[in-house]
């Protein structure tokens, strides 16, 4: 490069490093963000795991439900039967959009 061939000055290479364009950054500034991250990697049991502790917890808070009547609505659900089968490639899904379509099966 010119840089490296001292042909160009650093703060004129520096400068047309720069973006001039508007960009889109994400911070992963928390302790659960940077968990999302690690778990993108994730075995798809692993996945399946975690998302249906987020379902559980989503349940207790918003139906105002207990751990085992949540976890019985959940296991008992046609949403957990397609999750548990890798085929559909719901495990790769926000559990968001699973908690969506629970609470659409469950008329909530």
């Amino acid at each position: 490069s010119l840089f490296r061939q001292n042909r160009l000055k650093l703060t004129k290479f520096v400068k047309s490093l720069k973006h001039r364009e508007p960009t889109h950054q994400i911070a992963f500034c928390s302790e659960r963000a940077l968990d999302l991250l690690l778990d993108y990697n994730a075995d798809p049991r692993s996945k399946i795991d975690n998302i249906v502790v987020e379902l559980i917890i989503a349940l207790m808070e918003e139906q105002n439900l207990s751990d085992d009547e949540a976890q019985n609505i959940i296991y008992n659900s046609s949403t957990f039967e397609k999750l548990e089968t890798l085929s559909t490639g719901l495990y790769l899904k926000f559990w968001q959009e699973l908690y969506e379509m629970l609470k659409k099966e469950l008329g909530l």
